[in-house]
């Protein structure tokens, strides 16, 4: 079994750069500059049949590369609990359209859909619920935060193992986007 999820991974001074965020905030745990990843789609652990499958459909996309730029921050929790802490994508309509067709390449290969709502963004801390009030501060600082990501050439399928320091990830296999220049 692997714990797989299709992400796309970054240049380490784009990753650098969003670790300048990760500060102002006691009671979280920011993520390793390594790990820093936009995900598509989660999908848990996953047999490695069905992970040669899902290779066989992902391998069929054809999406253009494109920009990200990532736009402010945010946090996911329950009530006033924060759970996580992130940096936003912009609204892209490739990057949308790219998530459609990881979407619909999982469900040809037997998965089934994502109940959520996809919403692009960069976890850059994880808590145990500490309270929104202790957050504030640093949502407001970096609510003006801009970085642009580069060109993202290629999406990943990328497993997750468990290390000393929480959870080191593995590229499974890489997809190139097609190059509007070529």
């Amino acid at each position: 079994m692997l714990r797989l999820f299709i992400g796309l991974t970054f240049n380490s001074g784009y990753t650098r750069r969003l670790c300048t965020l990760m500060e102002g905030v006691s009671g979280v745990h920011w993520q390793p500059a390594e790990n820093l990843h936009l995900t598509l789609r989660f999908l848990g652990d996953v047999s490695l049949d069905d992970a040669e499958d899902l290779d066989a459909e992902l391998a069929r996309i054809t999406a253009p590369a494109f920009d990200l730029t990532m736009q402010g921050v945010g946090w996911f929790g329950i009530g006033d609990r924060v759970q996580n802490l992130h940096a936003l994508g912009r609204p892209d309509p490739i990057l949308d359209g790219l998530k459609a067709q990881v979407d619909r390449a999982c469900r040809n290969a037997g998965f089934q859909p994502e109940p959520r709502t996809f919403k692009p963004h960069i976890t850059l801390a994880r808590a145990r619920a500490i309270r929104l009030d202790a957050v504030q501060p640093w949502l407001a600082d970096n609510m003006d935060f801009r970085l642009n990501m580069g060109d993202v050439e290629a999406f990943h399928m990328i497993s997750s193992h468990p290390s000393g320091a929480g959870r080191a990830y593995r590229l499974e296999a890489s997809y190139p986007l097609s190059q509007l220049w070529a």
